[in-house]
Parts: C-alpha cells; sequence; structure tokens
C-alpha cells in the first residue's frame, strides 16, 4: 500500500485578518449611511401626521387643564409657523414652504399675529380651525370645538 503525500496547504488561501476587518469596515459605513437615510424618509410628515401631532398636543393641553384647574393655551406663530403650549416651547414646527391657515371664531388670523387657544378647566376651549397644506396641494384640517373643547383632525375639510 502506499501513501501519497499530503499537499501542504497554500499559504495564499482565504483572506487575511486585515482583510477581514476591512471589508467589516466597509460594510459598517455603508450601513450607518443606510440607516440615517431612512431615518430621514420615516420622519418626513406629511399634513396628516402633523394635524395629528396637532390634535394630540390640543388634547393634551385640555386634558391639562381639566386636571391642574388652569387655564392652559396654545400658541400658533403664523409668521414661524410653530405651536406652542403654556410653557412657551415651541413643540410642533411646519415646513416653512407649507401655507398655514387659522381661523379662530370667524376671523381668519392674520400673517403676523399669534392667536392663543384657550382650554378651561371645565373642557371647553376658545376653538380654533387650522388647514396645514404642502406646496403639493395635500392638506389636512385639525378643528377645536369651542363648545367641548374636543379635537379631530381629518384630509377633508370640516
Amino acid at each position: 500500500m502506499t501513501v501519497s503525500p499530503v499537499p501542504a496547504p497554500s499559504v495564499t488561501a482565504g483572506f487575511s485578518l486585515i482583510e477581514m476587518l476591512v471589508v467589516l469596515a466597509i460594510v459598517s459605513v455603508v450601513g450607518g449611511i443606510a440607516a440615517i437615510s431612512v431615518q430621514q424618509v420615516r420622519n418626513a410628515k406629511s399634513p396628516y401626521t402633523l394635524a395629528r401631532d396637532v390634535s394630540e398636543s390640543m388634547t393634551a393641553l385640555r386634558y391639562r387643564a381639566m386636571n391642574t384647574g388652569r387655564i392652559q393655551t396654545s400658541e400658533i406663530n403664523i409668521e414661524e409657523k410653530t405651536f406652542s403650549d403654556t410653557t412657551g416651547k415651541a413643540g410642533i414646527v411646519i415646513p416653512r414652504t407649507w401655507t398655514l391657515t387659522v381661523t379662530i371664531g370667524r376671523q381668519i388670523a392674520q400673517p403676523k399675529t399669534v392667536p392663543k387657544i384657550m382650554f378651561l378647566p371645565d373642557g371647553t376651549s376658545s376653538g380654533v380651525e387650522i388647514t396645514l397644506s404642502e406646496p403639493t396641494g395635500n392638506a389636512a384640517y385639525v378643528r377645536v370645538n369651542w363648545l367641548t373643547g374636543l379635537t379631530e383632525y381629518s384630509t377633508h375639510a370640516f
């Protein structure tokens, strides 16, 4: 019986540790860039999602007024396109290119004004209708009922 010699392993077979680390670093960088891009797309807000955010903010103020027994207000800076609560912090920012229309009572608020929506401890409010419109024409609407203080939002005008 003859035994054939086993060939010696090739010195160049496979990848070196340095090559594997370089590939791993490149994949990590590409993965990080992709994750940031996906997050930016997810954070892009539509008029409907911003209307929902405004509605939820107003609902929270209504409940805070009822729980604390104190009047709570929400300010809408039409020129800056921001919504802020009683503390004055801008909580929701509307993109600059969008149109923001605010109607309090039967009056459309003028551009350089800062209308305030009041929520009273009994659950009522001063009432408001808000329209958020993209330049493409997509729009969403928020309404706060003055008698009940309840908020609602929709893609259709009220």
